[in-house]
């Protein structure tokens, strides 16, 4: 039998256990405005897309192509290659998060510096390095026009883009430039409620074909939406491809 006593001293310390733990955890992360003010002196400032990644134990290696230039110390222009080093392993000291590691063949803004003495690029904003790139395609949506069942369509040309727009009963948002973009189509297929606002993701090539991702833009449970039969649908301009194209719905 625990004298009362000796419980309570138990109790006391089993609080302080907890206390110092909560005190750790409390202080395992670095404040929002440092993240930041490593971002705003960050070197570079690139959109990158993610075509080999290695994880060794880690010891992430990322090759990237860089696909925009917002700022770089470097030199770097869009459609160089790079290779990303740094480590992401889980944190159990106070100190900044660890970085994600990135997945092959996605996009992502990535705030890094140049190593001068092998060439690489590191972290130049610790865990928040990187962030998934916002898709920044001009696109548009409906609920009514689509077809009832799912459905895409390539227009890659100005006749395609005008005939498209006629067929929706809608005037053309504005001109399709052939030589540089194309224009994606897909009808979700039929949905019992409003509130579906599909739209493209990303658009990457790869292997060998161009990967057109969306979502169909569901409605959260919450939200109050129309009881009523859609036909939700988008259409996305994305930079011209000659590879075949196939579409994958967002998980």
């Amino acid at each position: 039998m625990i004298h009362p006593h000796s419980l309570r001293v138990l109790t006391g310390l089993a609080l302080l256990s907890v206390f110092a733990a909560n005190i750790q955890n409390a202080h395992a992360e670095l404040p929002p405005y440092v993240y930041a003010e490593w971002q705003a002196k960050s070197p570079e400032v690139l959109t990158i897309q993610a075509h080999e990644v290695k994880n060794d134990g880690g010891a992430i290696t990322v090759n990237a192509k860089v696909t925009a230039v917002e700022r770089s110390g470097s030199g770097l222009k869009p459609g160089d290659t790079i290779r990303i080093g740094y480590h992401s392993v889980k944190q159990t000291m106070p100190g900044p998060s660890e970085a994600a590691i990135l997945e092959k063949g996605k996009s992502y803004r990535a705030y890094l510096s140049k190593n001068e003495a092998d060439g690489d690029y590191g972290l130049a904003a610790k865990g928040h390095s990187f962030a998934a790139a916002t898709a920044e395609f001009p696109q548009w949506h409906g609920q009514y026009e689509g077809d009832a069942e799912f459905s895409t369509q390539i227009i890659k040309t100005q006749v395609g883009w005008a005939d498209f727009w006629e067929r929706m009963r809608l005037p053309a948002p504005q001109a399709l430039d052939e030589t540089k973009v194309m224009a994606v189509y897909i009808a979700v297929g039929e949905r019992r409620t409003g509130g579906f606002v599909p739209q493209v993701i990303s658009a990457t090539e790869q292997g060998g074909k161009l990967v057109i991702v969306y979502t169909d833009g569901a409605p959260s449970p919450e939200s109050f939406v129309t009881q009523v039969i859609t036909h939700p649908w988008f259409i996305a301009i994305v930079p011209k491809s000659t590879l075949p194209v196939e579409t994958k719905k967002q998980e």
